[in-house]
């Protein structure tokens, strides 16, 4: 069926369809930058170098890739946020995203007049595949794409002819044939009456005319200069590329430097620094006030490009289009920065621009060019502290709004992975195509990094004896995240495997268990056992045992008080390598313990075996059994299993008085539980448990 969609849908789509495509399009972006940047590096033995060396190769190689990635960002940014406006829509799989993002293309190439002789500029420009195109390639994309899946289900009802004998790709072709026939039509004849009503070539070239309109009959003055830096700005924000839409504006009004306070030179040297928006502030502002991982992150990444005004990474990665929490700053930012500039020259503070300076051109170095004077550097340097105090407070309030947009998705993918568990329905967190598996994936890079920073902690719960004695404990993970606090432990272990850090993770906690194992027993003796969680996949892990082994040997500890306890998310399998393994700990004199009993994948045989010294009861059965007779005839048949084969029984989830004399009256005396305490850190386990 063909998903219906409305005007509403249409509207709310449109921004983030946008920002995603362009986000897609940012790799392109950046190895443009990176080439057009080594293109211009303003020094004339460098120059010289690229341009003469095997007959000027270095220097074309860089065009050619300046050329083929910027020289055609509007192309590139029609097909990405058509594909993206069709994933957010969910369109059917009949209007595939190919087929309209082609639509969008051809509808781009009828806007910038490819093939038409351009009226206000005596001829086409092929610089209307770059960034000065972006108007029509937002039009085109958007529009496009809606029109497209409106004719989609318009037709879906209509009789279409399929040749026998073909697949389902050409069937589609076939399908969308009359859609796609539509769109184009709709925007060739929007074009032509623009044509024949305006003057103008194409669409494109009546809104570059418009925007050059506004300028019509200005001055060169410090309201003209106002206004161009005020409309650039806001099409940055909405994702147009100011400064290329502008670039005749610029050129007429402001690029020769005549002796005038305001041109193009100033504008670049004193208000844009670090690209649009005054980013090498909103980049500081970043480093210095945010808590959030993620925006500090980009932010270093950042750091090296928007040195040389190179600001792709941050203006579409944190992103700052169509975030509202950084549009007054994003917009105003520039406009106080030209003021306090234009008024800093015009009360003869500063030196006035005399020289034009490569816009690569780093801050300090740029403003001192521009001048031929310190004062400009001072100038910038001023510039960038008062744009910095502006951004602090809008960083703190993004800050504090995603961090309440996150704490939903922590709660939906604590909810989803516990749907997952329940139902036996294995998941993928780091795949799922939603908020949450963005969360999940930022998550993966905090556990790597705290993993690397030695941030991850364990605590420890005691466990007693029905005579009230402390025999032992278990040691629970616990990660504390800056922004969520305790994450949940079953989520942090499941995007460790996810991620392949859990033997990592594992490891980590192994070694500081065995690492802590002497304070304990030099408190309470010999009979004191410590379990650790390992799961069945490091179980299996070939690095385990001799780990294990190299870790005993090193803290020489007594092995006989360290339990390993398996937990059973996986099964463990009745095999040789299975046996030997179990062997292999009994030998070193570890214990072993089954986690969970009678919820997992247990086989009697290991029981059967005497491979496990213990096992825990799993919490569910503890907690039902007040109100289920069929969960105490478990535990207690569990507690006849314990007794013919001779093995420990511990319960978990003990939380009252009542549950532990219930338990006890079933022939269970081991308990855990937080009728007993909750987990203590190291320090407080030793201090407060007698």
């Amino acid at each position: 069926m063909i998903k219906k969609v409305d005007v509403k849908d249409l509207f709310f789509c449109i921004p983030q369809s946008i920002k995603n495509g362009l986000v897609m399009v940012i790799q392109v972006l950046m190895i443009g930058s990176f080439a057009c940047l080594l293109e211009n590096i303003q020094i004339p033995l460098y120059q010289e170098f690229i341009k003469n060396f095997a007959n000027g190769s270095i220097f074309r190689l860089l065009m050619f890739i300046d050329n083929s990635t910027i020289g055609m960002l509007s192309v590139y940014t029609t097909i990405s946020i058509s594909v993206s406006y069709v994933r957010l829509l969910n369109y059917d799989k009949n209007s595939a995203p190919f087929a309209c993002a082609i639509t969008s293309l051809a509808c781009f190439f009828i806007m910038i007049g490819f093939f038409e002789t351009n009226i206000s500029q005596g001829s086409f420009n092929i610089n209307m595949f770059s960034g000065r195109g972006m108007f029509s390639a937002l039009i085109a994309s958007v529009f496009g794409s809606f029109l497209f899946h409106y004719f989609i289900r318009l037709f879906s009802q209509k009789s279409i002819f399929f040749a026998d004998g073909t697949d389902s790709i050409f069937n589609t072709a076939i399908s969308n044939i009359l859609p796609a026939t539509c769109v184009i039509s709709i925007f060739a004849l929007f074009n032509y009456l623009t044509i024949i009503t305006t003057n103008c070539s194409c669409v494109q070239d009546l809104f570059v005319i418009f925007m050059n309109k506004i300028f019509e009959g200005m001055e060169r003055s410090y309201f003209s200069g106002l206004l161009f830096i005020f409309l650039s700005q806001l099409m940055w924000f909405v994702g147009i590329h100011g400064s290329n839409l502008l670039e005749q504006v610029a050129a007429e009004k402001f690029t020769e430097i005549t002796g005038s306070i305001v041109s193009k030179s100033f504008i670049d040297n004193f208000v844009i620094m670090g690209g649009c928006g005054t980013t090498i502030a909103l980049l500081i502002a970043i480093l210095l006030f945010s808590k959030r991982r993620t925006s500090q992150k980009l932010a270093t990444m950042s750091a090296g490009p928007i040195f040389f005004n190179i600001n792709e990474l941050i203006v579409f990665g944190l992103p700052i289009v169509y975030n509202t929490c950084l549009f007054i700053p994003f917009v105003v930012v520039p406009l106080i920065m030209y003021t306090v500039s234009y008024f800093a020259v015009y009360l003869n503070l500063v030196d006035i621009t005399i020289n034009k300076i490569h816009w690569t051109t780093p801050i300090i170095l740029s403003g001192y060019q521009a001048t031929g004077s310190i004062s400009g550097s001072i100038l910038q340097i001023i510039n960038v502290i008062i744009a910095v105090l502006i951004y602090k407070p809008f960083i703190l309030l993004y800050d504090k709004k995603s961090d309440s947009a996150n704490a939903e998705n922590m709660n939906s993918i604590i909810e989803i992975l516990k749907t997952s568990e329940e139902n036996l329905i294995p998941i993928t967190l780091t795949e799922l195509k939603s908020p949450a598996g963005i969360l999940a994936k930022n998550l993966v890079n905090d556990i790597k990094e705290d993993l690397q920073k030695e941030n991850i902690q364990i605590k420890f719960q005691p466990q007693y004896n029905k005579l009230e004695q402390c025999i032992g404990t278990e040691s629970l993970l616990r990660w504390t995240h800056p922004i969520y606090g305790t994450v949940y432990p079953p989520l942090v272990l499941k995007l460790a495997k996810e991620s392949n850090l859990l033997w990592d993770l594992e490891s980590f906690i192994l070694e500081l268990c065995i690492k802590n194992l002497e304070h304990f027993n030099q408190k309470f003796g010999s009979d004191f056992k410590l379990s650790v969680n390992i799961t069945v996949a490091t179980f299996y892990n070939p690095a385990f045992l001799p780990f294990l082994e190299k870790m005993l040997k090193k803290y020489n500890v007594i092995p006989q008080t360290l339990c390993l306890e398996i937990t059973e998310e996986m099964k463990l399998e009745n095999n040789k390598e299975t046996n030997s393994i179990f062997n292999k700990i009994k030998e070193l004199g570890c214990k072993i313990a089954l986690d969970d009993f009678s919820m997992g994948h247990t086989s009697l045989k290991y029981l059967q075996d005497n491979h496990f010294d213990s096992v825990k009861i799993d919490g569910s059965l503890v907690k039902a059994m007040l109100n289920n007779s069929r969960s105490k005839d478990i535990i207690a048949s569990i507690m006849f299993l314990a007794n013919s084969l001779d093995f420990e029984v511990i319960a978990e989830f003990v939380e009252t008085k009542f549950e532990r004399k219930t338990l006890e009256s079933l022939g269970c005396s081991l308990y855990q539980g937080y009728y007993y305490g909750e987990a203590l850190s190291l320090k407080d386990f030793l201090e407060k448990i007698k």
